[in-house]
């Protein structure tokens, strides 16, 4: 298969760094408690004792508490660290520690790792369906289908698209978080410009106020928008109801035409050479109040304001609804639950680890998240009010109320075709292939990895 292909390959590319990954991990889970910045934290001290807690390592007093190992990306940190803490602090028999690293290498480590059979973390996060499918080849995912039925997990709380986490007829992951896009736009700017906010608007009058928002040149410039390069969802096919399955391949070439609109002809964007060479930081460029519109995801409301909090910006933001291909459209998003924690199938301590995982993802955990922003995966009234008070804006409906779809299907072959799509879409957005190259380039690569 196309997938399996895709990971020898990947598997190979990595081969020169697997010591190094190997000894890097080891040498963050030694530095666990020893107060790393970003890339690992410490965790906290034990407390009271939490319920269910004896199944997994005894509730005698006398007896040392099971330590289980959890590994993330940091951009995730500012939340699940409190959440992990508030485990820590109510049980007595299970002690978690746990480290973050940069999410750009996140994924080959942690393939690297469960392909070796070596990992040393018990709990991992995966973020998408196609990583689901990946770590699931390797063989990496313990079965928590019997822990869920054990502990009666209700999984009605996840909503829909928990059914699309149900692979091989069962489960292995829950999920933390739901995603759902919208424009987060600087108020200032609009303001300034005289110009309405981008409420119910349109996919071309997004265009047309981007194109009126961009001004100056160098260090004052501003751009009307701003669609990061590793923004793969092609938002107005998925808008259509297409896919990058679709054999009419009419709505993703609309969608590649639209960005290079914005990218290289009215150029209210900067341009995705621009980005790739300059390796431009989304989120910095938003806070330093030189972009008015960005189209993304819920994870930028944590961002925002765990930075805020920082005291790296102070910018004037809030959030409206993604725009839509005709008025009175229904708002349609990529969405539903996005982001997983599983448990390594190697780890001595699986029921233990589990019960980090169903504190996490449900609702002591969930509402830690919430608070801080995050759009999280289990959803009731109080976690609803607690993500819509933390947000600190008013436009936080747009994420809840649009209806999501999923991303990406859930096929083995998803990741090689994300791929395909990937490069194809770079080659024509900067000018080395035509659009049609790109549609007959893409086809074909598809056809070859649905093939195997």
């Amino acid at each position: 298969m196309v997938a399996k292909r895709f990971l020898s390959l990947m598997l190979a590319l990595t081969l020169i760094f697997a010591a190094v990954v190997l000894a890097s991990c080891s040498k963050t889970s030694d530095s666990q408690t020893g107060g790393k910045t970003d890339t690992s934290g410490s965790s906290s001290s034990t407390g009271g004792s939490s319920e269910g807690a004896g199944s997994a390592s005894g509730s005698g007093s006398d007896e040392k508490p099971v330590e289980i190992k959890y590994f993330g990306w940091n951009d995730e940190k500012s939340y699940l660290e409190p959440a992990i803490d508030a485990f820590n602090a109510q049980s007595s028999n299970i002690k978690v520690s746990y480290s973050f690293m940069v999410p750009d290498d996140y994924y080959v480590k942690v393939l690297t790792l469960l392909s070796s059979g070596n990992a040393d973390f018990d709990v991992f996060s995966v973020n998408g369906i196609d990583k689901l499918n990946q770590y699931l080849q390797v063989g990496g995912l313990a079965d928590l289908t019997p822990l869920i039925e054990k502990n009666n997990v209700d999984l009605s709380k996840y909503g829909p698209s928990m059914q699309t986490l149900k692979l091989n007829e069962k489960y292995y992951v829950l999920p933390y978080r739901s995603s759902s896009y919208a424009i987060f736009y600087n108020k200032d700017i609009f303001d300034n410009a005289g110009e309405p906010y981008p409420i119910d608007i349109t996919w071309e009058e997004y265009a047309q106020i981007a194109k009126r928002l961009t001004s100056g040149s160098g260090d004052s410039k501003i751009w009307g928008g701003y669609i990061p390069d590793w923004l793969r969802a092609p938002i107005m096919t998925l808008q259509r109801g297409s896919n990058l399955l679709d054999d009419d391949l009419t709505p993703i070439i609309e969608w590649s035409e639209y960005l290079n609109r914005l990218y290289n002809i009215d150029m209210s964007h900067m341009s995705y050479a621009e980005m790739k060479l300059g390796k431009i930081d989304w989120i910095k460029i938003f806070e330093s109040g030189k972009v008015a519109m960005l189209p993304n995801g819920e994870w930028t409301i944590a961002m925002l304001n765990a930075d805020k909090e920082a005291g790296l910006h102070n910018i004037n933001w809030d959030v409206a609804p993604l725009p839509v291909i005709n008025k009175g459209d229904v708002v349609k998003s990529p969405g539903g639950v996005s982001t997983y924690m599983g448990v390594y199938s190697g780890s001595k301590n699986i029921e233990a680890a589990f019960e980090l995982v169903e504190s996490i993802c449900g609702v002591q955990g969930e509402k830690i998240l919430a608070e801080k922003g995050v759009l999280t995966a289990y959803v009731d009234d109080e976690i609803k009010e607690a993500f819509k008070k933390a947000s600190g804006v008013t436009g936080t409906d747009a994420l809840l109320n649009a209806e999501t779809y999923p991303e990406a299907e859930p096929i083995p072959q998803m990741a090689a075709i994300y791929q395909a799509y990937e490069e194809e879409k770079e080659l024509y957005l900067t000018g080395q292939q035509t659009i049609e190259e790109f549609a007959e380039n893409f086809a074909r690569k598809r056809e070859e990895a649905l093939k195997e």
